[in-house]
């Protein structure tokens, strides 16, 4: 069973601003997020889906499809280039 990630969309507002970005940046059906940190179980997060956060939410998923090596020491997530929108949570916490 795969394994999932999270990331914050950092400077996106709303799941329109997120389903922009992913648009602007997909090419040949895939889209390539970079990160700082190697995940420690890659093997198992493939086939697994990469969840988009914004305001705290879970708003939108893409299927990560490999990972790559960059020249800079980096990691590419290589993802789906469509996000899939999450619907909302059946079970919800109080604010606080």
């Amino acid at each position: 069973m795969p394994l999932h990630l999270t990331k914050v969309a950092f400077g996106c507002r709303t799941i329109e601003s997120l389903e922009k970005r992913v648009a602007a940046r997909a090419s040949g059906g895939e889209m390539r997020v970079a990160t700082r940190m190697r995940p420690k179980r890659m093997g198992e997060l493939i086939g697994g889906s990469l969840h988009w956060i914004v305001k705290h939410r879970l708003i939108a998923r893409q299927q990560i499809l490999r990972f790559e090596e960059r020249k800079d020491g980096r990691i590419d997530i290589v993802v789906a280039g469509t996000s899939i929108p999450l619907g909302p949570l059946l079970a919800t916490t109080p604010a606080i």
